[in-house]
């Protein structure tokens, strides 16, 4: 089975879980969702600057409250960014990534809603990297390393208890390049905006 098949067989139990029997997988101060959006990204070190490659985000969430302000979430994320040479949009970087993203978070009323800030470190898995010019892509998947790291920095706005509207920075701690030859350093930038819903 392909790792994207197996991370789709694992949303699906953990969200049917919730589905019918709730009170096996959530107590009190715990909770998840889904979580989905959009992404514009760039890579620092292929030439091509601009957060204009367009990409996707989909996974789900679970959150534990420490506090009434204080909680902290753990996201596991199928997510597509990469880069795009911009004249004449035939050069593109593609990469699909497992992303585990572990946020603390300070949340606060806002008059009907509930804000939070967040921010937190991921873990990240190559799935795959294609690379070129189209429609000559081929995959590159062994010039780039299989784990890397990011940082996150983003809020969400929960318009009542169950609907959020997030935005996030993500940057790449890591070199993305894992070729010996020429080895440049590259580091993915990218802004994901989106939605979350809470299932408890």
């Amino acid at each position: 089975m392909k790792k994207s098949a197996r991370f789709v067989v694992l949303l699906l139990f953990i969200f049917g879980m919730t589905f019918f029997a709730p009170n096996a997988v959530w107590g009190q101060g715990v909770g998840g969702g889904l979580t989905g959006g959009v992404v514009t990204s760039q890579i620092d070190g292929d030439t091509w600057g601009g957060y204009n490659k367009w990409g996707y985000q989909i996974g789900g969430f679970a959150y534990y409250d420490f506090t009434e302000n204080i909680s902290m979430q753990i996201e596991i994320l199928h997510t597509h960014r990469g880069s795009r040479e911009v004249v004449n949009d035939f050069g593109k970087v593609n990469l699909n990534y497992i992303d585990v993203p572990v946020l603390f978070q300070y949340k606060k009323d806002a008059g009907n809603g509930l804000l939070t800030a967040e921010g937190g470190l991921s873990a990240n898995i190559l799935l795959s990297a294609r690379t070129g010019f189209a429609p000559l892509q081929a995959d590159r998947t062994e010039d780039y390393r299989r784990l890397s790291t990011e940082l996150h920095i983003g809020s969400c706005y929960y318009f009542g208890e169950r609907v959020g509207l997030f935005g996030r920075w993500s940057v790449g701690l890591s070199n993305l390049n894992a070729t010996e030859v020429v080895r440049p350093w590259l580091t993915i930038h990218y802004i994901t905006a989106g939605l979350r819903l809470k299932l408890q």
